[in-house]
């Protein structure tokens, strides 16, 4: 076969409603994720400059350790940057990789009953759904739009092999 053919692949295995439910289940499980984090510290809530002022004034700044505190304040209430919750999802595969680097196929510690790789890449998807969740993104739609493109792209596209 040609290296630029197009890999035709069968019309989706899924009928209209499986899709829907597909949807559904990952609103559930993205919500989910996003209040969880959330109630871990992931979504600060932001302060307004004027709550950040009031409160540098109400410890008595303007010593050095109040101000220090004040510019930590308004970095961690400025909300949670996309950069960051790529960043963590990245940090997520990352250990995945150190997973399989290792080479032990070890068990997870936190959730025994499964290798430490499948915990990491479970990570991986709860980071993603609670990114989409908290961003207002239909990441279940971009999914399947993404397969139907993909059935589209010729073996090796861009010339990558790896």
């Amino acid at each position: 076969m040609d290296d630029e053919a197009v890999y035709t692949s069968p019309t989706p295995r899924y009928t209209q409603l499986e899709a829907l439910e597909v949807d559904h289940v990952l609103d559930i499980l993205g919500e989910e994720a996003f209040h969880i984090a959330k109630a871990k510290g992931w979504w600060p809530e932001p302060k307004s400059p004027r709550q950040l002022v009031q409160e540098y004034l109400d410890r008595g700044g303007p010593d050095r350790e109040s101000l220090e505190q004040l510019v930590h304040d308004a970095r961690q209430t400025a909300g949670t940057s996309e950069a960051q919750l790529i960043a963590l999802a990245h940090a997520e595969l990352s250990e995945a990789l150190e997973e399989v680097r290792r080479g032990e196929h070890r068990m997870s510690t936190a959730i025994p009953q499964y290798k430490a790789v499948v915990e990491e890449l479970a990570d991986v998807v709860l980071r993603v759904l609670n990114h989409a969740h908290g961003k207002s993104y239909d990441l279940a739609g971009a999914i399947r739009a993404k397969m139907e493109y993909n059935r589209t792209r010729p073996k090796y596209h861009g010339g990558k092999r790896f």
